[in-house]
Parts: structure tokens; C-alpha cells; sequence
């Protein structure tokens, strides 16, 4: 895979970028979120259950789906943050954006340039490829060369839930470390 020298703020994936303009004054709900990595990944079922709690409490239509589809794409967003996260920063930041007909959810966190790399590379393939065969072949390659970091999580959401998928890549001066925002918008009825 090939190395991404990143020396400003830069986008990637299927997401429009304009639509993030106006979105930081909407925040519906934030949240700071410690990293432990052994002891988190319950944590991060119950924080995104709670987020979709908050979503859906004045829905009436199709509120029972709708929660277990946000539930499931809140909590893959979560984990994503959590196993690439650099191991010297301590939090990831959840942002949920609740708009007419779609939640904006945003996870924030500190990122080697390794991870970096692939993530972007991941975003370049939501835009150009087919997304069943890209996960097939990651699942592939997870078995015969025991990868990691294979982004299956994020491309099955962008595949099986019509999401769009951002990434907003900042680097950090004087680091190899970039700060990562991973935008995703979900539409519903």
C-alpha cells in the first residue's frame, strides 16, 4: 500500500464534504470517551446504545429497526476509533448530529500514520470500487496472511446500510500522528 505524506487538512471517501460547513453549530450531543482497550469494548456497546436512545426517542415510524441499525453502524464507528487510535492518546471524541431525515455521526481520534494510510485507502475504494467483492477479498487476505486493520467493519456499514463515509485527515506538527474524523451520514424515513 502505498504511504500518504499528509501536510494539510485533507478529505477522503464517498461523503460530501460541503454538508460539514454548517455542522459543528448542530451538534446534538458530544462525548469524551477513555481508551482502555482491554476493558472498552462493552463500554462501547452501551455508549452506542445510549446514542441511539437519544436519536430515536421522539420517533414513531420504523423506530425499532432503525435502532438496530444505528446501534450496530454508532458501535462499529466507535471500535474503529478505539483499535486505531495511537496508543499514547487516551480518548476518542463522539459527535452526533441529528438532522431532518439523517444523523451525522463523527468519531475523532489520534492516528498513526500507518493506520492513517490504510483508512485512506479504504476511503479511495468506498468511492471506485465494488464494496461486496472489496470485503470479500479483505476477508481473504485476513485469512491467508492474518492482516489487520482490514477496515471490514466500515466498508460492511457502507455496504449494508447506504451510509456515506468521510474521512477529514489533519496532521499533527512536529509527530508522525494525524487526527482523524470519521464522518458518517445515515439516512431514514
Amino acid at each position: 500500500m502505498k504511504q500518504t505524506k499528509i501536510n494539510k487538512i485533507t478529505f477522503w471517501g464517498n461523503l460530501d464534504e460541503s454538508k460539514l460547513k454548517y455542522l459543528k453549530n448542530k451538534i446534538s450531543l458530544s462525548f469524551k470517551m477513555p481508551i482502555k482497550h482491554t476493558e472498552d469494548w462493552k463500554k462501547c456497546s452501551i455508549i452506542s446504545n445510549f446514542f441511539t436512545d437519544y436519536c430515536t426517542s421522539s420517533m414513531f415510524k420504523n423506530k425499532k429497526e432503525i435502532k438496530s441499525i444505528l446501534s450496530t453502524i454508532i458501535n462499529e464507528l466507535i471500535e474503529n476509533a478505539i483499535k486505531h487510535s495511537y496508543k499514547d492518546y487516551n480518548e476518542i471524541n463522539i459527535f452526533l448530529i441529528n438532522l431532518d431525515n439523517e444523523i451525522i455521526f463523527i468519531t475523532e481520534n489520534i492516528a498513526p500514520q500507518d493506520n492513517t494510510n490504510n483508512l485512506i485507502h479504504t476511503m479511495n475504494q468506498l468511492k471506485h470500487s465494488n464494496i461486496e467483492s472489496l470485503i470479500l477479498n479483505r476477508i481473504k487476505n485476513n485469512f491467508m496472511y492474518n492482516q489487520e486493520n482490514s477496515e471490514i467493519g466500515l466498508l460492511n456499514i457502507a455496504n449494508n446500510y447506504r451510509t456515506t463515509i468521510g474521512a477529514r485527515i489533519t496532521p499533527i506538527e512536529k509527530t508522525k500522528l494525524n487526527k482523524i474524523e470519521l464522518i458518517t451520514s445515515i439516512k431514514y424515513e
